[in-house]
């Protein structure tokens, strides 16, 4: 598998929100892992590293990456040590990866901020490992906060977070995020232009309905009221 592009203009959250709407199965990440950098995004297939301290696991590991892959470093979402600084984060940048998740803390903030490159981190710490796991074999899978991930999943990262999906479902994840993304800059806009919320879901209308009808929802008014004007 190549590189995947994913559109610029779907975030987290429509992801998110897609997922919901078809029923699909989506894991965030810590909430306390953000970008270095406002601005910073990136999306791509998952490349687990579980980190054990060897610095060889970074050279290991790119011998099973793709162009654009978005590294996912699970160690144990420690902040004790930094797993991550700049001359490696520069390896891997120039490996072709499309971007950094780290479970855990990272040093050379101002330098790595400086790199122009997507990287995601827990928080930080001045002091290298001192401890040297290797030896064992890589794991095929990682974790990031309470989500397991794998080769088989899809990263999208942003300012409000990460969200892992199953890398084949990308497809209709897009295509209902896009969905999503259009009739809410509809919204938008109509609120601009002076129609209130309110007006748009037609909360009066569910207003008189619960009365008559007590067990009725609003979400179910939404999804009724939003299928006959196609909003």
């Amino acid at each position: 598998m190549g590189a995947i592009d994913f559109p610029s203009n779907l975030g987290t959250p429509q992801v998110a929100d897609a997922c919901a709407v078809l029923g699909i199965e989506f894991r965030s990440g810590p909430t306390g892992i953000r970008p270095l950098k406002s601005g910073m995004r990136c999306a791509g297939r998952v490349l687990p590293l579980p980190y054990d301290g060897a610095s060889e696991r970074f050279f290991q590991i790119l011998d099973r990456a793709v162009r654009g892959d978005i590294l996912v470093i699970d160690n144990s979402g420690r902040l004790d040590e930094s797993c991550m600084g700049d001359v490696m984060a520069y390896e891997l940048r120039a490996s072709g990866l499309g971007g950094l998740v780290i479970w855990g803390a990272h040093r050379d903030t101002e330098a790595l901020a400086g790199m122009d490159w997507p990287i995601f981190s827990l928080g930080t710490n001045p002091s290298a490992p001192r401890r040297d796991g290797g030896g064992a074999p890589l794991r095929v899978t990682a974790r990031c906060g309470s989500s397991v991930v794998s080769s088989d999943d899809f990263a999208i990262c942003d300012v409000d977070g990460v969200v892992f999906v199953k890398a084949e479902e990308r497809s209709r994840i897009v295509n209902a995020a896009e969905a999503i993304t259009q009739r809410e800059t509809s919204m938008i806009a109509a609120l601009e232009a002076g129609k209130s919320l309110r007006q748009q879901l037609g909360y009066d209308n569910f207003v008189k309905r619960q009365q008559k009808d007590p067990s009725l929802h609003f979400s179910d008014h939404i999804k009724e009221y939003s299928t006959e004007r196609k909003i």
